[in-house]
């Protein structure tokens, strides 16, 4: 479809109603919307009745006698039609006192005005009264549907250029389309301004648009085009709107649908941001710098400190930036903003005012912590003198929290006195709930680590009272994290989801360009998901999570929650070889990033998998992957859990069961007083699982134990860990037994059905065919090739290997191919 049959086809859409409409018709909109060619077709649809009587007025007659449109409106009859198209040239007062002499009455004509706004003539009481019908730039512009139709006849190259700088203005779109026709393709690769020049878009906005401003609005657009969006919100402390503001207010009220309010913000079309961006740029340098640095300090006064920085830097004037931190607290930014804007911030201030700012350079400790990059951050920290930083309280409170961001993050926070300097520095700062709220938060995360979970909780409500006081939004997501943190740990997985969907909506309200809290977010939603028997969820968690680490922020909750379900999944998924391949890989990384105990913890994670899968298997243990790792003098939860239970399952490979049980019955009545839900399970179904094979008489009698608790968690899948023939057996016992509790025999029942659908994975019943597909697989190839080797077709491919898949419980090649060969089907 051309741009004439695109614009006809618009044009006609309107002209119907338009020419059954009495009274005043009034057409308001920009320059570029059509309005003349839908006065055009609606004059050609009732030109012809007999009864027509029309006359029609544009620039030209206007130009010829500029107050004959005025006097045919008061000496037309009722059965009269008026067409004013534009008022260029026109008496518009003469036109307006007509307009109220004539409307409403009875022996009015009808008439159709086209105008670009409202205040062009005085139009009020009619529109009041309901005499006037407005057609405005909404019905005018053009819609998606029809913005495609008209990108249809676009070369593919100039698609996207004409689409972004066209958007729903037709004139534009229009101009740039029949620009795009004609141009040869290097063309698309054009600068915007180029673009314009070339299209004659800069000369229609310069004929056409400009000539509607005033010279004050006109500068004040073009002084405010500096930003994409313009702020117009009176500020908070009810301050009015400066005199620049009110003159772009003005701008857009003249041209509504070129700039488009949403919100607080008016967002100005494209193509004319551009053009006004290249007057901008026409300006003498000097005025340039005080228009930015005005600019800047206008969305400074907003908090909009991101864009203050870049208007700033954008001046040359980047010890303004060092200013701003130090004036909004420094690293208080970090908590009310969120890690986006302190990054950028430290981008803007450039290296040359990084070297010599000591805010600067703890705001880029936070930086290379948030990326994962710990040892640079140690690094740089150690640079700083702390000397100098003590003679300033604000600067000394900063390096405080960076080196307790430090432990944070390089795992090494571990003992109420490593609060101890931070909570007498805070204590200096009674007012300051942000600061408050911080170290509320650390000392959460501390409690959680020790399994202090009633001081932990307390921590976090606390630092939920103070972080709302200060508006500090980006803390409150992190607490919501926190609280998931707290609630998987206890085992109450209902809490830890409804939290996780807490810090899931906040953070894509606000933060959603925030991938480290992201990251953060999926590692617990992975554990959670995984604890439920969610595998395909857990594996899109695990996606964003453990893949990313030790690349993204991340504290030890957190590589505990990632790192556990990524080497399961790939067990179920691959095998345990390659299991504990990656969590070897992985603890070569973390050694090399400064994260020993993470490192640590991964060790004994692995010789726990690979005493599961001997449990399960039956065959003669292999030699364990390592040796255990051993506990940090003031080890997390996370650490005993692994440690205790590795070191049992070495115990039970070695032949000392009595040892291995007796270990874990301390360790489970120790977690079970600290309401460590998660590893008292985990204790459980292991001493279960120990007893059943080793024919304990009180055997089944633990398997009730372990199998009642995981029933009241809804943990599913720890207890699929131990899910050996034998323990399967027992809680067949267990299920004939007829529980009195409803829920716990539906638990049973759901054990019962994933165990029967292991145990029938491993002698599936492949086809012939499905077994040929198999071994051209393991060949390797795509499905085209694999379908010329054996002369089928490529859906008839995908066919059968989604039935393999189905068959064998996998969910890629690879894993059939590993499953296979398992199975000796290969």
């Amino acid at each position: 479809m051309t741009d004439a049959e695109a614009g006809a086809r618009k044009a006609a859409s309107l002209a119907g109603p338009l020419s059954s409409t009495p009274g005043i018709v009034v057409l308001c909109a920009p320059p570029g919307f059509g309005k003349s060619e839908v006065l055009t077709r609606a004059q050609g649809l009732i030109q012809n009745t007999p009864s027509a009587s029309i006359r029609r007025f544009d620039r030209a007659q206007h130009r010829l006698a500029p107050d004959a449109a005025a006097e045919a409106i008061l000496q037309a009859g009722a059965d009269q039609l008026i067409i004013v198209d534009g008022l260029q040239g026109a008496d518009r007062g003469a036109i307006s006192e007509a307009l109220s002499v004539r409307f409403p009455s009875q022996d009015a004509p009808r008439l159709w005005l086209s105008i670009h706004h409202l205040k062009d003539l005085a139009l009020a009481r009619l529109v009041a009264d309901g005499a006037a019908t407005i057609i405005d730039w909404r019905s005018l512009k053009l819609s998606d549907g029809e913005l495609r139709l008209r990108l249809a006849r676009v070369p593919p190259r100039f698609k996207r250029v004409v689409g972004d700088l066209g958007r729903a203005w037709p004139a534009a779109c229009s101009l740039l389309s029949r620009w795009a026709q004609q141009a040869p393709p290097d063309e698309a690769d054009w600068e915007v301004p180029a673009i314009l020049a070339a299209s004659g878009l800069d000369g229609y906005i310069e004929q056409e648009i400009a000539p509607v401003l005033s010279s004050e609005e006109l500068e004040a657009l073009i002084h405010a085009s500096i930003t994409e969006t313009i702020e117009v919100d009176a500020d908070r402390r009810g301050v009015t709107r400066s005199h620049e503001q009110q003159a772009i207010m003005r701008a857009s009220s003249k041209i509504a649908g070129l700039i488009e309010r949403q919100g607080s913000k008016l967002i100005v079309q494209p193509a004319l941001r551009h053009w006004l961006t290249t007057r901008f740029e026409e300006l003498p340098s000097h005025r340039q710098v005080e228009s930015l640095a005005h600019a800047a300090r206008e969305f400074e006064g907003r908090g909009d400190l991101v864009v203050a920085a870049r208007l700033f830097r954008s001046a040359g004037r980047e010890a303004e930036i060092e200013r701003l931190i130090a004036d909004r607290g420094s690293l208080l930014i970090w908590m009310t903003h969120g890690f986006p804007a302190i990054r950028e911030l430290v981008d803007q201030a450039g290296d040359i005012l990084l070297s010599r700012s000591p805010i600067l350079q703890l705001m880029r400790c936070i930086v290379l912590m948030k990326t994962g990059r710990i040892s640079e951050a140690q690094e740089l920290f150690a640079t700083i003198d702390a000397d100098a930083c003590a003679q300033t309280p604000s600067l000394e409170r900063d390096h405080e929290v960076v080196r307790i961001t430090l432990l944070t993050y390089g795992c090494v926070l571990q003992r109420d006195t490593d609060l101890d300097r931070f909570h007498a520095i805070v204590a200096r700062s009674v007012d300051e709930p942000d600061w408050k709220s911080l170290l509320s938060t650390l000392a959460c995360i501390l409690h959680t680590q020790r399994a202090r979970f009633d001081s932990a909780l307390a921590n976090l409500i606390d630092a939920r009272v103070h972080a709302r006081s200060a508006d500090s939004r980006y803390n409150l997501l992190f607490l919501s994290l926190h609280e998931a943190n707290i609630h998987l740990a206890q085992g109450d997985l209902k809490k830890a989801r409804a939290a996780l969907n807490d810090a899931r909506r906040r953070w894509r309200q606000e933060f959603p360009e925030d991938r480290g809290a992201e990251t953060v977010m999926s590692a617990l939603a992975a554990s959670l998901e995984y604890e439920l028997g969610q595998l395909s969820s857990a594996r899109a968690s695990v996606r964003k999570s453990a893949y990313r680490m030790p690349d993204s922020e991340a504290w030890f909750d957190v590589y505990a929650a990632a790192y556990e379900p990524m080497a399961r999944l790939i067990a179920v998924d691959h095998g345990l070889g390659p299991a504990i391949e990656a969590l070897a890989d992985q603890r070569r990384r973390l050694i090399a990033q400064g994260l020993p105990r993470v490192a640590a913890l991964l060790q004994n994670l692995a010789i726990i998998l690979a005493g599961e899968a001997w449990l399960r298997t039956g065959s003669a243990p292999p030699d364990p992957p390592g040796d255990l790792a051993p506990l940090d003098v003031a080890p997390s939860w996370q650490e005993e859990e692994a440690h205790h239970l590795a070191r049992a399952w070495l115990r039970w490979r070695q032949g000392d069961a009595a040892a291995a049980v007796r270990g874990l019955r301390e360790v489970s009545e120790s977690s079970e007083s600290r309401r460590l839900a998660r590893s008292t399970l985990r204790y459980q179904l292991a001493l279960a699982a120990f007893a059943a094979h080793e024919s304990n008489p009180d055997a089944d009698a633990e398997l009730r134990r372990a199998i009642v608790l995981a029933a009241d968690l809804g943990a599913r899948q720890a207890v699929q860990h131990v899910m050996s023939p034998v323990v399967a057996r027992a809680v067949a016992r267990l299920g004939e037994a007829a529980p009195a509790r409803s829920d716990l025999k539906r638990f049973i029942s759901t054990l019962q059905s994933s165990s029967r659908a292991a145990e029938g994975s491993k002698h599936p019943l492949l086809s012939a065919r499905e077994i040929d597909v198999l071994k051209a697989l393991s060949e390797g190839g795509s499905d085209k090739v694999i379908g010329r080797m054996l002369d089928m077709s490529e859906h008839g491919v995908r066919f059968h290997l989604k039935s393999i898949y189905r068959k064998l419980s996998v969910h890629d090649r690879l894993a059939a191919v590993h499953r296979a060969k398992e199975l000796s089907a290969i």
